[in-house]
């Protein structure tokens, strides 16, 4: 009776546990420089200016191995924007912008090679990653809804959205 509800229970857990990890150690990496850090920053400024939009938290995570195929960057840290509000729409349909602020932070961190931008609490991302040619491009949308979520992992350029 319940069963259809565990699978998008599960995969909302498993999501939102990723967009807000709750008192996670936060580590980074070991050669981040004062421009890297402006150039966060600066990110974080620039999204905290959407209207009706805030940042809630930002922080580095390490790209596991299983965490897609064919990673093919020694530059193995992602860097998330957790966002929240209304102007979070404006975000999301402003491609520019996101990949703006991805390839600001990917030149200047050289450990960076990935920024995913999370909508608080929910499953909503979008990615950006630097790819084999040296472009920051934004990942191709896997749809996770039609129970595809998880069957595989992701190539290096898709995202389970």
């Amino acid at each position: 009776m319940f069963s259809k509800w565990i699978v998008p229970l599960t995969l909302t857990f498993m999501v939102t546990s990723f967009i807000s990890p709750v008192n996670a150690r936060q580590e980074v990496p070991s050669d981040i420089t004062d421009v890297c850090k402006d150039s966060i920053s600066e990110g974080r400024r620039r999204l905290n200016d959407i209207r009706n939009m805030s940042v809630v938290e930002d922080y580095w995570i390490r790209i596991q191995s299983t965490d897609y195929t064919n990673v093919p960057s020694s530059n193995l840290w992602s860097y998330i924007y957790v966002i929240q509000g209304k102007g979070v729409n404006d975000l999301f349909f402003s491609p520019v912008f996101m990949k703006s602020i991805s390839t600001d932070i990917i030149e200047q961190c050289q450990s960076a090679s990935l920024v995913r931008f999370g909508l608080y609490a929910s499953g909503v991302n979008e990615v950006y990653g630097l790819m084999p040619s040296g472009e920051v491009r934004q990942f191709r949308c896997l749809d996770g809804s039609s129970g595809g979520w998880g069957t595989r992992t992701p190539n290096w350029g898709e995202n389970w959205c």
